[in-house]
């Protein structure tokens, strides 16, 4: 055969394999129409698509362009969910006490399935493991009462209904129900030394309710009154000389000894913390403990939760995490927003209970919603999670059919490149053989 021969045979070889080539592409055009004419907006049945050896590249910007608008579509309508469904936190009540403060926040529904992957790859058990460290370093500093309004909300209502007959016990004084009621209560303080009354006035200049805030008139109140033997007022001035940060550690733990052994509650959780930390006393978790479980018995929740946070680590005594579980879950039955948080790492963990994600996050957003902080930011992540789960997932249902489509397409079209090429190579060698005659 000569060399004419040759070329005229690689040819007629590369004409059959164009054809064999867009009659291939014509037929799995023809199997994908229905897709096609479904996701590219502006493709129709009217317009019919000419496969050669150049596919329109509009094929190809249709396909990407309605593929990002549906992404963009989706992102947006799971990124609306997330907001509407997370809990706002203000950055300056991270370092308030907010156990009185409630967030209105739409349901966040958790299904079974979403929440069982919550933990189901390391990264999610890092995580996890890096809250319980968080966790267990919270537990070491103990939860003590540091609102004065909180404590003592009956004398500050009673104030406000000017229900001084229930305030002061002791009549020492003439007065009707139409005299004002500071008025009173300052006679009382100041006349007839009255520790009630000093106390009260304590209250009220600490909290500024009906006078100014002044903690040098409130300290000089409770001080009067302690003096008496007041454990009330002890107590207040013990917690108001703390909040100040320069206040004697010592006189504090003093102070909250002397409420603490007239069977103060709120005084012997706060002694127990001090002697967990070495707060103005010698270190003794013993006797912490001592101070926890006295107060647990009167039903105190804060003295409930300390005590389950030493049974969980093994702080002063032998370490029992179901018995820390069982005290979480009793604080937590009390409304206790610590409580339940700690109920919700103990689901979370397996640890003094089987491992229940789903009640895990139910304690988690109970607590939540009662504005525990720690709580409301990890309620945030597990529903970011579970939004961004469920964003993939729908974002996986719409991209197939297109994938396929595209793969089709680029195969076709990179088909034809090579085929080109060739082409181009075949005319370059047989000018060259020509040439060369």
């Amino acid at each position: 055969m000569t060399d004419q021969q040759k070329i005229d045979a690689m040819y007629k070889q590369q004409a059959e394999a164009e054809a064999a080539y867009q009659a291939e592409m014509e037929a799995m055009y023809q199997a994908e129409k229905e897709i096609l004419y479904d996701d590219v907006p502006n493709i129709t049945a009217e317009n019919n698509i000419e496969f050669s050896t150049e596919i329109p590249e509009t094929v190809f910007e249709e396909l990407n362009r309605s593929t990002s608008e549906k992404t963009a579509d989706i992102s947006q309508e799971y990124v609306k969910d997330t907001t509407e469904k997370t809990f706002d936190i203000d950055q300056d009540e991270k370092e308030t006490d907010n156990s009185d403060k409630k967030s209105e926040i739409p349901t966040f529904d958790l299904e079974h399935s979403d929440i069982e992957e919550l933990v189901d790859d390391e990264e999610d058990i890092k995580k996890i493991r890096k809250v319980a460290d968080e966790f267990t370093q919270d537990i070491l500093t103990g939860k003590r009462y540091t609102s004065l309004s909180d404590i003592n909300s009956d004398i500050l209502k009673m104030v406000e209904a000017e229900n001084l007959a229930e305030l002061i016990k002791q009549e020492e004084t003439d007065y009707t129900n139409n005299s004002d009621i500071m008025n009173v209560l300052f006679e009382l303080a100041d006349d007839h030394e009255n520790a009630e009354a000093q106390n009260i006035i304590g209250v009220c200049f600490a909290t500024g309710k009906n006078v100014s805030i002044s903690e040098k008139d409130a300290v000089s109140y409770f001080e009067r009154a302690a003096e008496q033997g007041h454990s009330g007022a002890a107590r207040n001035l013990a917690i108001l000389l703390e909040n100040s940060k320069d206040g004697d550690k010592s006189k504090i733990a003093e102070l909250y000894k002397q409420a603490a052994d007239n069977g103060d509650k709120y005084a012997l959780n706060n002694l127990g913390v001090c002697y967990m930390s070495g707060d103005g006393v010698k270190k003794n978790q013993k006797e912490a403990i001592r101070c926890f479980e006295k107060a647990a018995k009167t039903g105190d929740d804060y003295a409930i939760v300390n005590l389950a946070d030493c049974y969980y680590v093994g702080n002063g005594i032998k370490r029992d995490p179901a018995k820390a579980f069982r005290l979480y879950l009793q604080a937590a039955d009390k409304g206790n927003a610590e409580g339940m948080r700690s109920a919700a790492e103990c689901y979370f963990e397996g640890n003094g209970t089987k491992q229940d994600i789903n009640k895990a996050v139910s304690y988690l957003k109970k607590a939540a919603e009662l504005g525990d902080v720690k709580a409301q930011q990890r309620y945030n992540e597990l529903s970011e999670k579970i939004t961004l789960k469920k964003h993939n997932e729908v974002s996986a249902e719409t991209t197939p059919k297109k994938s396929k489509l595209s793969s089709i397409l680029e195969r076709g079209k990179q088909t034809a490149e090579n085929d080109l090429k060739n082409s181009e190579k075949s005319k370059t060698i047989s000018a060259e053989n020509n040439k060369s005659r």
